[in-house]
């Protein structure tokens, strides 16, 4: 019986880490967005940094690759233009 507890801690182990490195990654590009907004919005200029965030060198260089890092850009740019907007604003909370 003890056996199939330390199988069953295991499973649950694996679970949780794969849920914390799949939120991590959905969460990616809102953390860039919401960062280079917060930097452009400090500097007043420009920030171009976010798209070397997504170069890798150890990834290939496929189409559908590309096509989904352009993707991600363009998610990245349109949160962008949001979050500034957001941070722009005059509030009380």
């Amino acid at each position: 019986m003890p056996i199939l507890f330390l199988f069953y801690a295991h499973k649950i182990q694996q679970y949780k880490a794969g849920i914390h490195n799949f939120s991590k990654g959905l969460m990616r590009t809102k953390f860039l967005a919401l960062d280079s907004a917060l930097k452009e919005l400090n500097t007043g200029m420009k920030d171009e940094e976010v798209k070397n965030n997504f170069v890798f060198s150890e990834l290939e260089t496929s189409i559908e690759v590309m096509r989904d890092r352009n993707r991600q850009l363009a998610e990245v740019e349109l949160l962008k233009v949001h979050y500034g907007k957001l941070l722009r604003q005059k509030g009380t909370s």
